[in-house]
């Protein structure tokens, strides 16, 4: 008999602790989908799609810190309703639009730098292509001020964007510097050391922190980074340019 009520009274409790845990799970969920809207509609894709090219056109009209987002909801002809099933906050848009095109930049570099026959030629590819975003069209621009915004990573939420940009850049620049390792063009080259500086050194002239690519040829910006890199690296500029 003892035994019997001992049984019921252990099944009660653990029914007692798993409806608990059921109650709670139920609540939690609850809150969650309150903090978090409703669910995405049908389309949902096609809908974030429509926001961030908006943000997009908004921000090459206006400039990246006069728009805003009214500005692009009106574009999208979306309401705010439907943004937040997408996005925490104006600053969560801005860092999707960065690592997209941070993608965008980090694709072309690698395909620059796989099809060139050296390593020499990859590295000249890469600077090459980076470069490109000094020039004075609609598209570099609107890259260029993307990717400035990827500058910041200590604004909230930021790191991963932060993180994507330097990797779409960096991961190219890695590829063209261990193909000279291995081939013996760039002796004095240490992975580690050299692609963050190169990075660094590159990508503040695309973003023109002092203003001195703006103040000088493009030419003379070009040839004035690769004697810097080539000899770091343990190549001669002279003997690659006139090779």
């Amino acid at each position: 008999m003892c035994r019997r009520v001992g049984q019921a009274l252990c099944c009660r409790k653990a029914f007692d602790i798993a409806y608990l845990a059921g109650v709670n799970a139920t609540r939690h969920a609850a809150v969650g989908a309150r903090r978090r809207g409703p669910a995405p509609a049908l389309g949902s894709t096609v809908e974030r799609r429509a926001i961030l090219t908006s943000a997009m056109r908004v921000m090459r009209q206006r400039g990246l810190e006069a728009w805003t987002l009214d500005e692009v909801l009106t574009k999208a002809g979306l309401g705010t309703r439907s943004f937040y099933r997408h996005f925490e906050s104006k600053d969560a848009l801005l860092a999707e639009l960065m690592i997209e095109e941070a993608g965008r930049v980090g694709a072309r570099l690698q395909r620059r730098v796989d099809a060139a026959e050296s390593a020499d030629a990859a590295l000249f590819a890469w600077i090459d292509e980076v470069l490109a975003l000094t020039r004075d069209t609609r598209s570099a621009s609107k890259t260029r001020n993307v990717l400035r915004t990827g500058l910041s990573p200590e604004r909230e939420g930021w790191a991963d964007a932060h993180r994507s940009l330097v990797q779409s850049f960096t991961q190219p620049l890695a590829s063209a510097i261990e193909q000279g390792l291995k081939d013996g063009s760039f002796p004095d080259a240490i992975l580690t050391r050299d692609v963050p500086l190169i990075f660094t050194l590159t990508f503040g002239v695309v973003t023109d922190m002092g203003g001195w690519a703006n103040s000088n040829p493009p030419e003379y910006v070009r040839e004035s980074l690769m004697r810097y890199i080539f000899p770091a690296l343990g190549a001669s500029f002279e003997d690659i340019t006139h090779a």
